[in-house]
């Protein structure tokens, strides 16, 4: 996120299924359902194919929106 890119602000990274089920990811004994940004940029491995909503909340109170649809075995970048 260009925004957060420069200036080193935290924010984090939440995704919800076309449903508005959050997404889950088992990492290290845990279920994680938020991402950091470090520096404006976080990486989410495993999500399945389909449409998410993509929000950011910045420790600052900036808030950014996208959406994003995934086809089987694709890779994604969204710039919000």
């Amino acid at each position: 996120m260009a925004a957060l890119s420069d200036d080193g602000t935290l924010a984090t990274l939440r995704i919800r299924d076309a449903a508005g089920r959050p997404f889950r990811e088992l990492r290290w004994g845990a279920v994680r359902e938020s991402w950091e940004l470090f520096f404006g940029s976080a990486t989410v491995s495993g999500l399945p194919p389909g449409s998410y909503a993509v929000d950011v909340m910045g420790a600052d109170g900036r808030r950014w929106r996208g959406r994003v649809d995934l086809a089987p075995g694709a890779t994604r970048r969204l710039s919000l």
